[in-house]
């Protein structure tokens, strides 16, 4: 990832309570930036497709013009979690849970 994205942030997974059924966390597990990524890594800050888009000022963050279906949402969010592995190979999950 810092290949595709030198400017990325990584944190120990120790710091973050990473819990796994074994009990141990191998140094090799981080927690990266995933923002970052988004932004500087794939340009998608500020991306919109129809009426959902990633905050300009926060790639995380998934918003409407008030004018999207849940429907566009869900894909929106799809279409992301998939750039994001195709691009560098993680799985990004979902915080939030839709309904």
């Amino acid at each position: 990832i810092q290949q595709l994205v030198p400017s990325v942030q990584f944190y120990p997974v120790n710091d973050l309570r990473y819990i796994d059924n074994s009990g141990v966390i191998p140094d090799s597990i981080v927690k990266v930036a995933a923002g970052e990524i988004l932004d500087s890594g794939m340009g998608y800050k500020g991306l919109w497709i129809g009426n959902v888009g990633l905050f300009e000022k926060h790639a995380l963050v998934l918003v409407t013009n008030g004018n999207a279906s849940g429907a566009e949402v869900d894909a929106f969010a799809t279409k992301i979690q998939d750039d994001f592995y195709a691009f560098c190979g993680v799985k990004l999950e979902r915080e939030v849970i839709t309904i």
